[in-house]
């Protein structure tokens, strides 16, 4: 017997990403100027997101739910990264999430019948800089002052003052 998949997302909830998926093509991805970024910084902070000073998200970033993404100040979130943020999405200062970077903050439950999703939150600490085409997985969390090398993809927490990379990623040396 095939059991079928029930988002269990409240209706609410469901609303505001229609309406904010509407917002975001129709405004947010025609901003394509970094001189812009000043203005979708405000049409993210209308939607609920945390950012600080000196932030910035590129036009063409796709993010799931902008309530559950919190940025500190002077960081930015490069090209084309995907943040699936069903859970929060908290990335500290100084940071810099590079180009085709995808932070995937949800899955589904592979042992549940109806494959339910279950999510969890991710970390980026202060002064740290995920390099290109990174993967970063649900309840993970790295450490202030680390790298994430080009093209890693991440399921564990990486602890501070780390260089990381690889498939799966692995602690490379410690940063100096």
């Amino acid at each position: 017997m095939k059991s079928t998949y029930k988002n269990k997302l409240s209706f609410n909830n469901k609303l505001y990403r229609l309406i904010w998926n509407i917002v975001n093509f129709l405004i947010f991805r025609i901003l394509i100027t970094n001189q812009l970024n000043s203005i979708r910084i405000i049409v993210l902070r209308i939607f609920g997101a945390k950012i600080g000073k000196n932030s910035g998200v590129y036009p063409c970033v796709k993010i799931w739910s902008p309530k559950n993404l919190i940025i500190g100040e002077n960081s930015w979130i490069g090209p084309k990264c995907n943040v699936y943020n069903v859970g929060n999405v908290i990335i500290g200062n100084n940071v810099t999430v590079s180009q085709n970077t995808h932070l995937c903050g949800a899955t589904h439950d592979y042992k549940s019948e109806n494959f339910d999703l279950i999510y969890g939150d991710i970390k980026i600490l202060n002064n740290t800089w995920i390099a290109a085409d990174s993967f970063i997985f649900m309840n993970v969390s790295i450490g202030p002052n680390s790298i994430v090398g080009a093209r890693s993809v991440v399921f564990k927490t990486i602890p501070q003052n780390s260089i990381a990379g690889g498939n799966p990623a692995k602690i490379l040396k410690e940063k100096i």
